[in-house]
This record gives structure tokens, sequence and C-alpha cells, in this order.
């Protein structure tokens, strides 16, 4: 396995070179193994690797999504109401 290593300015540490978002969020296993794919860093993948990581990512973005509709009720609302669907808050 090549991966390109930098030293970072702020750390004695190499680091990989990875997508300046990055700095801000902490990319899920996934979404690092696709960007080591992405940029050729990686190629002794198993036969069928990418659907199961894709399925792997896709259920981690639902459970996601489904937490920050729970932190963020109002917000999900709005979004849900702006693509036309009629919400109807739970009996108290």
């Amino acid at each position: 396995m090549a991966v390109r290593l930098q030293r970072s300015a702020h750390s004695r540490s190499p680091c990989a070179a990875l997508p300046r978002r990055w700095a801000a969020v902490r990319p899920t296993l996934e979404e690092f193994l696709l960007f080591l794919d992405r940029e050729n860093l990686f190629d002794n993948w198993k036969a069928g690797w990418k659907p199961k990581l894709l399925d792997s990512l896709e259920a981690w973005e639902r459970r996601q999504a489904r937490a920050t509709a729970r932190q963020f009720p109002e917000e999900a609302i709005g979004a849900l109401e702006t693509l036309g669907y009629s919400v109807t808050a739970p009996s108290a």
C-alpha cells in the first residue's frame, strides 16, 4: 500500500494529504477508504468491496439523518415542508 505522507505544520507526526474540508469534520472509515481508492493510494481491494462499503456508508448516513432529526426537529420539519410534505406534530 502506498500512501503519500506530508508533515503537518502543527504537528511532528506525518499525516495523509486529505481534502481540506476534512480538517473541520471527521470522515467515516468508509469515506476514508473511498478517498484512498479515488486517489489511487491503495489498490489491493478484495473482490466486491465497493458495493459493501457503499451500503455501509448509506446505513451510517441514514442513522445520522435520524439522529439529526431527533436533535433538531423544527429544522427537519421545515426541510420536509419545503419538499412539499405535510408534517403533523405528535400528541403530547
